[in-house]
């Protein structure tokens, strides 16, 4: 008879046990309550990190970041692919101690419409999920994609440069109003005018007598100015450290409807043998020092010309 009460007191524990574990999730809440629903109709998508400035992509016949910059169209394919396969893993109470976490917030509409508000908060590595908050449900909530990503940090980047395309300046030669390349010799340095007619200076203001094909040959490679690698890991102080740095170059370029381009290059460590330099690559501050990116010398090779390449034979 003891056996059997034991035994009757074991499964009212058990059900208990599950009873108590259902009452603490919201009765609808299910993966498919978090997933991103109709993806192709999100026109706009808000990123906003803890203390940065916020990314704004939107969509007309195209998406740009911003709405100064082509978006990469992968990477937000990525990231719609991503929120609309999430996966619930576990879902916890909030407490006083636990509550109002802080992290990356990101907004997605259709047209004026919010759809969908998901605040990404950490990567807990022991879980293989990532701890979110989505709409106002009152719960946290650990959540990926399985078999595809657990660290949705890694499809939510609070830095710009991750959702641009990789183009800098993209340009016809008939478009360049002004240019100039400042070298650390500066004998080698040049400024470039197109107005009524094209002029070449010297680095003292000098016009010089040039030839003609070679200058505009030399107008057509700035159709596709592109760097290989956003540096999306820079602090403030890394940044400012290399400002205070000579630059191997800068290049300024306006173009006809007034927009300003800029690239600053700067030696970068090789990565095999830090002690020495990268020939092939180098660091580079772009758009008026704001961004830090990886170029290469090959894909600049016919835009750092000295002020000797456009001289007459």
């Amino acid at each position: 008879m003891k056996r059997k009460n034991l035994i009757l007191i074991a499964i009212l524990f058990a059900i208990a046990i599950i009873y108590i574990v259902y009452k603490q999730l919201p009765s609808n809440l299910t993966s498919a309550k978090i997933a991103l629903k109709n993806s192709h109709l999100i026109n706009k998508i808000s990123i906003i990190p803890e203390d940065k400035s916020p990314i704004i992509l939107t969509k007309a016949k195209h998406w740009s970041v911003n709405k100064k910059y082509e978006a990469n169209k992968k990477s937000i394919e990525l990231l719609l692919q991503t929120l609309s396969g999430l996966q619930i893993s576990e879902v916890t109470n909030k407490t006083i101690a636990t509550e109002n976490k802080t992290g990356t917030i990101i907004k997605l509409f259709e047209g004026k419409v919010l759809k969908k508000k998901i605040k990404i908060i950490e990567f807990v590595k022991a879980r293989k999920a990532t701890l979110i908050e989505v709409d106002d449900i009152k719960k946290y909530i650990y959540a990926n994609v399985p078999g595809l990503v657990n660290d949705l940090k890694t499809r939510i980047v609070a830095n710009p440069l991750y959702w641009r395309t990789r183009k800098i300046i993209s340009l016809p030669a008939n478009q360049i109003a002004k240019l100039s390349i400042d070298y650390q010799k500066k004998e080698k340095s040049f400024s470039l005018q197109q107005n009524y007619q094209l002029t070449i200076n010297d680095y003292l203001g000098n016009s010089i007598d040039f030839d003609k094909e070679k200058a505009d040959f030399y107008l057509a490679n700035f159709f596709n100015i592109h760097f290989e690698k956003a540096i999306t890991t820079y602090s403030i102080l890394q940044k400012e450290a290399l400002q205070k740095q000579n630059p191997l170059f800068i290049l300024t370029l306006l173009d006809k409807t007034g927009n300003k381009y800029s690239i600053k290059g700067y030696p970068m460590p090789n990565e095999d043998e830090p002690e020495n330099i990268d020939t092939n690559r180098f660091i580079a501050l772009i758009n008026n020092d704001s961004e830090v990116v990886i170029m290469k010398y090959y894909d600049l090779d016919l835009i750092l010309k000295t002020i000797n390449y456009f001289g007459k034979k």
